[in-house]
């Protein structure tokens, strides 16, 4: 949902590997300075990390509140919620295993079936 957001806002580099920040300081003769391209990059980690908290859920987004970085943040969603969702695999996988159609006519078997299908969904 909101990877076209931000590809098309060309922040990709943000999420994935490809867009480490700048050193915030660079060297300039004798002197170090501070560099407008980290305070750029800057700026824009905090707009999406901020933004990408307010797309999430309560529960989500104070899982993830260490998170610093967009690409930080974007990883740890994403284990986050590949951990859920082989949980909620495993539950289905089991109460799907588990339901048995017995004395059932046909089609309160399968509504059954769909009963646990859609309560997990």
């Amino acid at each position: 949902m909101v990877l076209p957001f931000i590809g098309g806002n060309l922040l990709v580099s943000h999420i994935d590997d490809t867009g480490a920040a700048p050193s915030p300081r660079i060297a300039e003769g004798t002197m170090t300075i501070s560099n407008s391209a980290f305070e750029e990059w800057f700026a824009i980690n905090g707009l999406l990390v901020g933004w990408l908290r307010n797309t999430m859920t309560v529960k989500v987004s104070a899982q993830l509140l260490h998170c610093k970085t967009t690409q930080e943040l974007w990883m740890s969603a994403k284990e986050l919620i590949c951990a859920s969702m082989k949980s909620r695999v495993m539950v289905i996988q089991a109460d799907l295993h588990q339901t048995r159609k017995g004395n059932l006519k046909m089609e309160e078997y399968l509504a059954k079936m769909k009963g646990i299908s859609n309560s997990n969904a």
